[in-house]
């Protein structure tokens, strides 16, 4: 969530919840979407805060669901070459993909200690 919805204002917030593995939740200028895929993330407009929770709801039901969405490219179609430079996105994206397997890794080890030894 970013501090504030003013045009052109966007952080470091939103590649930060990438950079864990997580689907972002966020609030902020629209203008993300020329930057950042919009089905890799969700959105939260406060006129409209329903999308949002509703697709919250739905991810937590379906790790499936979740993980494809993990698993989506982060940049928007062009936006690597348009703002960053192309060695950056693909240096980005590799991240990403190897964050993404550390925490299926980490979820499957946690699914086999709470089948042997549950809290």
């Amino acid at each position: 969530m970013e501090n504030t919805n003013s045009k052109g204002y966007i952080t470091e917030k939103i590649i930060n919840a990438f950079a864990a593995g997580a689907v972002p939740i966020y609030y902020g200028t629209p203008e993300v979407f020329d930057l950042f895929n919009r089905n890799a993330f969700i959105y939260y407009d406060p006129n409209n805060n329903r999308t949002a929770m509703d697709t919250v709801a739905y991810l937590e039901g379906n790790r499936t669901a979740y993980d494809e969405m993990v698993r989506r490219p982060v940049f928007a179609p062009g936006a690597q070459s348009k703002h960053f430079g192309k060695g950056l996105a693909r240096r980005v994206n590799g991240l990403l993909a190897k964050v993404y397997v550390i925490d299926q890794f980490l979820t499957r080890v946690d699914d086999f200690l709470n089948a042997y030894w549950p809290l």
